[in-house]
């Protein structure tokens, strides 16, 4: 609070100037009066030969000032008398920076969320990049991809460390009687390797679980899922049906709600298994990783 004391202060050492230079104003007007002139006359040549009252204090305050803070702090004062001159337009103004200051919080934290803060349970996640084909001759909307075409990615693959693929979409979720829809994905085997996410129990899938069409009906849940819709009870080994066909639980991924910021991924199973899957299909995606780095994704609508 010290620099609140030296600037009042400084108020003090002004008003002690201001009464300092009007006393040795008045001491010339005394001494031309004592020479014979009117007050009238006496005062007029003391200013003329003292000079400008108002412009000497303004320049000797200046010794003490810190110019930039004072002339702040006094066209604060100013607007403020201003402000409460005209209380609706005050108010108008109020509004308008609340609105604004509302508004840009908003966006700068959907912006936060969306763009800028990391993908939770995704390790190196500054390394992950995404990947997109559009459809030839457009430029618009994304090509299909199937997991024929992700072996041909991933076999001709030499720019990136690791390619995954996903087809990411709405499915039918039901188990002991309760049934509703979430997000899920066909994901080729490496997927969540390529990812870095870990299990919080049993495992994830493995590349031999997405080779042969049809063969490994296996899931991998969120923890989401196992704790909001399951009860935390164990699971593993738990079937459960989706798109009303029969997969077993292997795992829960820990702290992972899949590639996408748009929603929660809650179940992934091998993208060989997309025939079983047909009854409501799936949104096609694929991974990739910048050159020698760990992994990323992109996307190709199904």
């Amino acid at each position: 609070m010290g620099w609140l004391k030296q600037i009042l202060s400084r108020r003090r050492r002004y008003n002690e100037l201001a009464e300092s230079i009007r006393e040795h104003l008045e001491e010339k007007i005394e001494d031309l009066m004592e020479e014979g002139l009117s007050r009238e006359e006496a005062t007029y040549r003391a200013r003329r030969e003292f000079g400008n009252v108002t412009l000497i204090e303004e320049r000797s305050r200046e010794v003490w000032q810190w110019p930039r803070l004072e002339a702040l702090f006094q066209d604060l004062r100013f607007g403020a008398r201003m402000l409460m001159k005209q209380p609706g337009f005050t108010l108008i103004i109020a509004l308008t920076l609340a609105l604004g200051i509302g508004a840009n919080t908003t966006i700068f934290s959907l912006l936060d969320a969306v763009f800028l803060r990391p993908l939770p349970g995704i390790a190196e996640a500054e390394r992950i990049v995404q990947i997109v084909r559009t459809r030839a001759n457009t430029g618009r909307g994304y090509e299909t991809i199937n997991d024929a075409d992700y072996r041909d990615y991933r076999d001709q693959n030499s720019t990136f460390a690791a390619i995954a693929a996903e087809r990411m979409g709405l499915v039918n979720l039901s188990t002991d009687g309760i049934a509703e829809t979430v997000i899920g994905s066909m994901v080729s085997g490496n997927y969540f390797d390529v990812f870095g996410v870990r299990p919080a129990q049993g495992r994830l899938l493995q590349a031999s679980e997405a080779v042969v069409e049809g063969a490994d009906p296996v899931a991998v849940i969120s923890e989401h899922l196992w704790r909001n819709q399951l009860g935390a009870e164990p699971v593993i080994g738990k079937t459960i049906s989706l798109n009303s066909y029969p997969f077993t639980i292997i795992g829960v991924a820990a702290e992972f709600n899949g590639s996408s910021r748009l929603g929660r991924t809650d179940a992934w199973i091998p993208m060989t298994m997309s025939r079983q899957m047909e009854a409501k299909p799936l949104t096609a995606q694929s991974s990739n990783s910048k050159p020698n780095e760990r992994a990323g994704y992109g996307g190709w609508e199904h």
